[in-house]
């Protein structure tokens, strides 16, 4: 399942010459992710609370194509690869909008660890069943 959201370039997201700082792209990413499992009913809030789980990155791969600029809006793309374990792997896309321009692209994974300990942990059944791909 690919899940898409839009946003658009503000002020606060570009250098002084109007182009996007590199490190935004990656807070579209977690933008994208975190409503890909909200549409699916995952509250990380909840998760941290009720089962003591959070999900720091583990591994992360980004490649940048072509920038964008002050008020692009650009289209985030999301895809959830499935549950792996105690790992979450992700493709994510970043495009201008007007044109389907690629501006970036990459992988990630998430992990599941105890909040506490940080050591990785198991998913409660009830994630585990859940359709994450369509």
């Amino acid at each position: 399942m690919k899940h898409t959201i839009e946003t658009k370039t503000y002020y606060f997201d570009t250098d002084a010459e109007g182009v996007v700082y590199y490190a935004n792209y990656l807070k579209w990413m977690e933008m994208g992710r975190t409503e890909l499992l909200e549409s699916k009913g995952i509250n990380l809030i909840e998760l941290r609370e009720k089962e003591g789980l959070v999900f720091p990155v583990k591994n992360l791969s980004i490649s940048y194509h072509a920038p964008a600029k002050l008020y692009d809006a650009v289209i985030i793309e999301t895809e959830l690869e499935g549950i792996k374990g105690v790992r979450f792997p992700f493709k994510q896309r970043i495009l201008k909008k007007q044109g389907q321009i690629l501006l970036v692209e990459g992988t990630l994974e998430l992990a599941a660890v105890d909040r506490a300990s940080l050591k990785p942990k198991r998913l409660p059944d009830y994630l585990k069943k859940l359709d994450l791909k369509n």
